[in-house]
């Protein structure tokens, strides 16, 4: 949309009305609907990230049941101890 103005001013206004109605439709339309985007791929993040943390927190456990198991090097009474810490 482009008005056309013979003097200096009526240019400054016709570029303040496109401007305004540009904005006015990026802030109403395109604005939400990005946001609507972002909130629901943020949602599918979160729905897995879980299951990863839980993932690496009981690997990092049985790295830790094998290292005392391997401390305890043979001794049954250690090994118990071990299994029931780090069940």
């Amino acid at each position: 949309m482009v008005y056309f103005a013979r003097s200096p001013l009526g240019f400054i206004i016709a570029s303040l009305c496109s401007m305004a109605i540009i904005a006015f439709t990026y802030f109403v339309i395109v604005k939400p609907q990005i946001d609507n985007a972002n909130d629901t791929v943020n949602e599918q993040f979160d729905k897995f990230a879980p299951q990863t943390q839980q993932g690496q927190e009981s690997l990092s456990q049985a790295q830790k049941l094998s290292a005392c198991i391997d401390r305890a090097s043979g001794n049954v009474t250690k090994i118990e101890r071990c299994t029931e810490r780090y069940r």
